[in-house]
């Protein structure tokens, strides 16, 4: 599943700092960064990450002490007129 996760970044963060998150997520079993959004002078930050689920995404981030203001499970995903719906596990969106 792909998730759209919005981060307040920590003051201070470097683009090193950013870069040893990356790698952790490239060498993860579970966890992909996809692509990523940021604005290190405001401390802003927005990524697309695949993950099996958002629990084991959540907690990723408290291990690499992330913080995150949201997390969205993407369902629909556009890039220049072009939409791909994501496939989204059974009972998904059932509450």
């Amino acid at each position: 599943m792909r998730y759209l996760v919005q981060h307040g970044l920590p003051a201070g963060i470097t683009r090193e700092e950013i870069e040893k998150l990356q790698r952790a997520s490239l060498s993860d079993k579970d966890i992909r960064g996809y692509r990523s959004f940021l604005n290190l002078s405001e401390g802003k930050g927005v990524c697309l990450i695949d993950a099996p689920s958002r629990e084991r995404l959540v907690a990723w981030l408290e291990e690499h002490e992330m913080p995150f203001d949201s997390i969205m499970e993407v369902e629909l995903e556009g890039e220049r007129g072009r939409w791909v719906e994501l496939p989204t596990p059974v009972g998904a969106g059932c509450r």
